[in-house]
């Protein structure tokens, strides 16, 4: 016999996924970013002071990269991130 089978669902109960972009910004958190990229992320302290530089995500961390080198975890807050070009 043929079954059929069928899911239903509610409109509230689906949830819209952001997929990374590369060619533009990407929200974060609401986006993971892949590991081990260099990336241009702009993040903000408590002060609110804005930064822009350079930064690699790892183990769900974002680290400070300086001329290929790894130095530290970041303190600022990131917002956004994209690769160099």
């Amino acid at each position: 016999s043929l079954r059929s089978n069928i899911l239903r669902f509610w409109k509230d109960e689906l949830e819209e996924v952001d997929e990374y972009t590369p060619d533009d910004w990407n929200e974060y958190p609401d986006i993971t970013p892949p590991e081990n990229v260099l990336m241009r992320i702009e993040s903000v302290d408590d002060s609110n002071n804005v930064y822009h530089e350079c930064g690699i995500f790892r183990n769900g961390l974002w680290y400070s990269e300086i001329n290929g080198t790894v130095r530290y975890a970041l303190d600022a807050e990131v917002l956004r991130f994209r690769p160099w070009e």
